[in-house]
């Protein structure tokens, strides 16, 4: 019986959490912020978030992260950084599709992934 009693307790604290969710809050998830993109099918980007809608998001100063080591997961190199990698060129406005993560990156990872040299592949 008291298991029951749990259950339907929790039922009801996430009922009540899920009243106070706006899908509307989500257009502003980090617009602003320098974050780490990953899509779905386009790999994975750094810059600043200037809008969202759905999974499209409209980056400025993009980079692309082509490789990166010394950070197990992108949430990693959004907190740490990274120790080895390909970064593209930066692209003053990119329009990202298919969105699937969005992490923003820490002070120390925002200026680093900022400050790494562009990848020559020459």
């Amino acid at each position: 019986m008291r298991l029951k009693e749990e259950q339907e307790r929790i039922a009801a604290l996430i009922e009540e959490e899920q009243k106070k969710f706006n899908p509307e809050d989500l257009k502003e998830y980090g617009v602003g912020l320098q974050c780490i993109i990953r899509t779905y099918a386009a790999g994975v980007f750094f810059g600043t978030v200037v809008a969202r809608e759905g999974q499209d998001v409209v980056l400025r100063d993009a980079r692309r992260i082509w490789s990166w080591e010394g950070a197990f997961t992108l949430s990693a190199v959004a907190v740490y950084g990274i120790k080895k990698g390909k970064l593209s060129c930066v692209e003053p406005e990119k329009l990202v599709l298919q969105v699937i993560e969005m992490s923003p990156c820490s002070d120390s990872a925002a200026k680093q992934l900022t400050e790494w040299p562009t990848h020559d592949p020459n």
